[in-house]
C-alpha cells in the first residue's frame, strides 16, 4: 500500500461545529517516511528554515507558516546544492568505525548540539545484527547535510526492535554534554515470538553521555553550524 507524508496544521479549538482547524499539505520534495522538523540554519539577513528528514535533513522550508503550508516553497539537497526540481537521492550507508562494515540507516533524528558544536544523529539501522531493527547508532557532521560517514553503535537490543529512535533535545543536560533518545521497543518486526513483559511494544529511553571515549571515532575536529 502506498504511504502519504502530510505536514499538517492543527489548531486546538473547536468551531461551532465541534471540529478543529486541520490543514495538510504534501510537498513532493519531502521523501522521508517520517517526517521531523528540526531548526536550521539562519541565512546572514537572520531568515530561519525549517529542515525535514528522517534522520537525513535533505529537505528544507523557510521558517514561516505560509512557506510550511506551500508545497512549492520546499528544497531538497541534490548532494552540493539546494534546489526545487528533484527530490533528494538515497542517502549512502555510513561506517562503522568498529569494524569498518557499511550500516544502512532506517530512521532516527539529527540535532544540532551546543555541547559538541556539531550537527548529531542518533538513528536505527535495518537489517542490522543481532537485531534487525533494534541496533542503534550515533553519527556527527559539521552541517545538517553532512557530510555523514563514520557510526559508532550505542544501544542494541537481541533480536527485538527498537525503532523511530528520537534524540528529545529539550531534555538536553549540562549544555548538551547529556543527550536523552527513546524509540519503540517490541518484538514485532524481529521474527522472535517472544515479548518482553511490561515492556513489548512500550517506548523505552536512555542517557547518553557525550563525551563517553568509545564515541571518540566518530567525533569531528571542526565545529559546525
Amino acid at each position: 500500500s502506498a504511504y502519504r507524508r502530510d505536514l499538517a496544521r492543527y489548531t486546538a479549538y473547536l468551531d461551532d461545529q465541534g471540529v478543529s482547524d486541520v490543514r495538510a499539505v504534501t510537498p513532493a520534495l519531502v521523501t522521508a517516511y517520517a517526517v521531523t522538523l528540526t531548526e536550521g540554519v539562519r541565512d546572514p539577513d537572520g531568515a530561519g528554515w525549517l529542515m525535514v528528514g528522517d534522520p537525513f535533513l535533505q529537505t528544507r522550508v523557510r521558517a514561516t507558516l505560509a512557506d510550511v503550508l506551500d508545497p512549492a516553497a520546499y528544497e531538497a539537497w541534490d548532494g552540493e546544492r539546494w534546489q526545487k526540481t528533484a527530490a533528494p537521492p538515497k542517502p549512502a550507508p555510513l561506517t562503522d568505525v568498529e569494524t569498518s562494515q557499511p550500516v544502512a540507516i532506517h530512521a532516527g533524528s539529527c540535532r544540532w548540539n551546543a555541547h559538541r558544536q556539531r550537527w548529531i544523529m542518533v538513528a536505527n539501522q535495518v537489517g542490522g545484527k543481532p537485531s534487525h531493527l533494534g541496533e542503534v547508532w550515533y553519527a556527527e557532521a559539521s552541517a545538517p547535510t553532512g557530510p555523514w560517514s563514520k557510526t559508532r553503535r550505542i544501544a542494541t537490543h537481541d533480536r527485538m526492535d527498537f525503532y523511530n529512535p528520537v534524540h528529545h533535545d529539550f531534555l538536553d543536560a549540562e549544555g548538551g554534554r547529556l543527550i536523552h533518545f527513546e524509540g519503540t521497543y517490541t518484538n514485532t518486526f524481529s521474527g522472535n515470538s517472544d515479548a518482553t513483559p511490561r515492556y513489548n511494544y512500550n517506548q523505552v529511553m536512555y542517557r547518553l553521555d557525550l563525551d563517553d571515549p568509545r564515541l571518540a571515532g566518530v567525533r569531528g575536529d571542526a565545529p559546525g553550524r
